[in-house]
């Protein structure tokens, strides 16, 4: 698998050096530090084996695909202590909002917009890394791959005496982009690997993906 990856993305440096040669792309021609920075970023797709969703967004980028992807948000969860705090307080606030909105014998719908304004800061979902997470490779797996990004919440729920049962949908997207900034990623900082965008060698992206689930909940 690793090797195939290798190879595709070895045929299409080729065809990207080709063609940017040939077709000058829209914000200015690439430079010589240009390639060399896109040569070393694509070193780091080699750690793919231990990172295979980080890996897989910079490969993207690099293959000036652009569009919208999705990635695998049960992982994401499970690998993130960060994230599942994020997740846990989203869906906390939720129920909370659904004690004083729903009235014994039915349903409402209720989402992040209905919920109080001292939770807005709560729906996002991030793979910041805490203290113990350093040493856990899933965890820079979704580092390296969504860092922080938006999130919300929507759910149906239906209560019946002092039971709650809550349908929900989870909503995590990311915008895959680098900034103009002198942060750095081992060898090259983000503003070279930003600037490989505006000159045409590679291309920012969006992932998006949706957590369905159900719960049956007592009062808090």
């Amino acid at each position: 698998m690793v090797e195939t990856l290798l190879a595709t993305m070895s045929l299409q440096v080729i065809v990207d050096f080709l063609v940017i040669i040939s077709f000058p792309r829209q914000l200015g021609n690439p430079n010589f530090e240009d390639y060399a920075v896109y040569a070393i970023a694509y070193t780091y797709l080699l750690s793919y084996p231990l990172m295979p969703d980080g890996a897989s967004g910079l490969a993207r980028y690099l293959l000036n695909i652009g569009g919208t992807r999705t990635f695998n948000i049960e992982n994401f969860l499970a690998n993130s202590s960060n994230a599942q705090t994020n997740f846990r307080d989203n869906l906390y606030a939720l129920f909370e909002a659904s004690e004083g909105m729903v009235m014994d014998g039915e349903t409402l719908v209720i989402s992040t917009t209905s919920v109080q304004r001292e939770w807005e800061n709560q729906f996002k979902a991030t793979s910041q890394p805490t203290f113990t997470d350093y040493l856990s490779p899933g965890m820079y797996n979704y580092f390296f791959l969504l860092h922080n990004s938006s999130a919300s919440m929507v759910s149906s729920v239906t209560r019946n005496g002092d039971e709650y049962t809550m349908k929900f949908k989870y909503y995590v997207d990311d915008f895959y982009h680098f900034k103009n900034t002198a942060n750095r990623l081992f060898f090259v900082t983000d503003a070279q690997l930003w600037r490989l965008h505006q000159v045409g060698l590679a291309h920012e992206f969006t992932w998006f993906q949706i957590y369905n689930n159900y719960l049956e909940l007592l009062p808090i």
